[in-house]
């Protein structure tokens, strides 16, 4: 992303920075790696699936959880996460405090989290800090 807003790139520069990363406490949604989301589009259109099909990772994480996640499985120090409210967070776009999706009208399965950032973990890191 060029514009490096996505919140694998806050939590990166926050670690790098050695900052505190601010963070709305109890939101929670299902990080989903885009690769996977992109091929997983794919495929539903080349089977001509049609209509509302939720396509998501697989574990409903906090922000602070997630932010952890990222730094545990890249090997890098984790940012002062600090949880507030939505209104002290910063945050500039309205979101739904828990985003829980499901879907029965696919197969498809997303990888496990921890696996897709250690596969990608030198990638990741050589795009977060050029």
């Amino acid at each position: 992303e060029k514009r490096r807003k996505n919140f694998m790139y806050q939590v990166l520069t926050h670690s790098r920075d050695h900052t505190d990363l601010v963070v709305p406490e109890r939101q929670a949604g299902m990080p989903t790696w885009s690769t996977w989301l992109a091929q997983s589009t794919a495929t539903l259109l080349e089977k001509n699936v049609s209509g509302v099909v939720h396509l998501t990772g697989p574990e409903l994480l906090t922000k602070a959880q997630w932010a952890r996640r990222i730094c545990e499985a890249l090997g890098v120090d984790a940012p002062r996460i600090v949880e507030t409210t939505v209104q002290a967070s910063g945050q500039k776009a309205p979101r739904p405090e828990r985003v829980l999706l499901r879907s029965c009208r696919h197969s498809l399965v997303h990888p496990a989290l921890s696996g897709v950032l250690q596969l990608n973990r030198r990638a990741f890191l050589e795009s977060a800090w050029p």
